[in-house]
């Protein structure tokens, strides 16, 4: 991710037009060495439309005007429709510049596990909301 930011910052590359969540099942800490490539497998990411969600792609992160250092998608938070056959345990989540569930090219902006587990039932409506804070 920093490369794609100093790269559109002060070299002209193109900017990512979108961003997207992806749940993800593995009880673990996001790493520095996490990537595009790495994340699904690394993070166990949420895949599956039988013990997983509904939608066909990765939901789109659509975030209002940054302030104090900080965007996020709380007016619109991605939402995702549970199916699975008891529960669905959810550690964390993740922000990508593909939208291919299972995806392992593009950029992969950040990662977070959550402090606590969210466990979801068939049928939930699971929403996301996502911060991504820059500090100085």
């Amino acid at each position: 991710m920093i490369l794609s930011i100093l790269g559109t910052v002060y070299c002209n590359a193109a900017q990512i037009p979108s961003w997207y969540l992806s749940p993800y099942a593995g009880n673990v800490a996001p790493a520095a060495n996490w990537t595009g490539a790495n994340y699904t497998a690394n993070a166990t990411e949420i895949t599956s439309t039988v013990q997983g969600y509904s939608e066909a792609t990765r939901q789109l992160f659509v975030h209002g005007t940054p302030a104090a250092g900080a965007v996020d998608n709380s007016a619109s938070k991605a939402t995702f429709s549970i199916v699975c056959s008891g529960t669905l345990n959810i550690y964390g989540a993740g922000l990508t510049s593909s939208n291919v569930r299972g995806g392992t090219s593009g950029v992969l902006a950040s990662a977070v596990k959550f402090a606590t587990l969210r466990v979801a039932n068939n049928g939930d409506p699971w929403q996301c909301q996502y911060v991504v804070d820059l500090a100085d």
